[in-house]
């Protein structure tokens, strides 16, 4: 393989592996956070702060569900186009890869699964010509 060939695929396989490390940090993040509560101790300073009547506190909480609602929805658009992104440089870096690379590259990101505590079936690239 050529200099420029390995350096490009080296600088690939890196994005990859920077992606895939950042998508699962993602996954890793959500599941540890605490469930939204609109009782943390901020807002209801803040309520209190601004003199809240009891309707008004009931209207704060109901923009705040519909804007955590919102969000949510929008985080998990989010997930799905990165998860796509995902695949698509998966399948990218097979194409390139030799069958004895492919083999070397699936233990790669096997032994990264295993580090991060992944246990989820990986995203598997559709690989030009049916070869993986």
């Amino acid at each position: 393989m050529g200099g420029r060939l390995k350096a490009f695929s080296l600088i690939v396989l890196g994005f990859a592996l920077g992606a895939i490390a950042g998508m699962e940090w993602q996954r890793y993040q959500i599941g540890r956070l605490p469930p939204f509560t609109y009782e943390s101790p901020r807002l209801r300073h803040m309520y209190d702060e601004l003199g809240l009547s009891p309707e008004q506190d009931k209207q704060m909480d109901d923009i705040f569900a519909r804007a955590h609602a919102r969000a949510t929805q929008i985080n998990e658009e989010v997930s799905w186009d990165l998860a796509e992104v995902h695949r698509d440089s998966l399948t990218a870096i097979q194409a390139i890869l030799t069958p004895e690379q492919r083999v070397r590259f699936e233990a790669i990101r096997h032994r990264l699964r295993e580090k991060h505590g992944i246990h989820k079936k990986p995203l598997e690239p559709v690989v030009p010509g049916g070869v993986q």
